[in-house]
C-alpha cells in the first residue's frame, strides 16, 4: 500500500509519478517500486520510440523501457 500511496503523492505533489515494475518471465508483475520524479524524466528519440532515464542514490543514470515504468500525471502539483 505504502508503494501506491507515495506514487500517488508524487503526482498530487509534484505533478507526476513513477512505478518501475519488475516482470517475471511469465508476464506477471513481481515487484513495483517508485522512482523519485524529480529524478526521472521521459525521453522520445527521433524514430518515436519511448523509453525513461532514472538517477540512483550513488549519481549512475539508467535507462528503463516504456514498458517498464508506469506513468501517472496530475494537474497538481505545478506550478501556474
Amino acid at each position: 500500500m505504502e508503494v501506491l500511496e507515495t506514487w500517488v503523492a508524487n503526482a498530487l505533489f509534484v505533478g507526476r509519478g513513477y512505478l518501475y515494475a519488475v516482470w517475471d518471465g511469465r508476464g506477471q508483475p513481481v515487484e513495483l517500486w517508485t522512482l523519485r520524479p524529480d529524478r526521472t524524466w521521459s525521453i522520445r528519440t527521433p524514430q518515436g520510440k519511448l523509453y525513461y532515464t532514472t538517477t540512483l542514490r550513488n549519481g549512475q543514470t539508467i535507462p528503463l523501457a516504456a514498458e517498464q515504468v508506469i506513468p501517472l500525471k496530475s494537474i497538481y502539483g505545478l506550478s501556474r
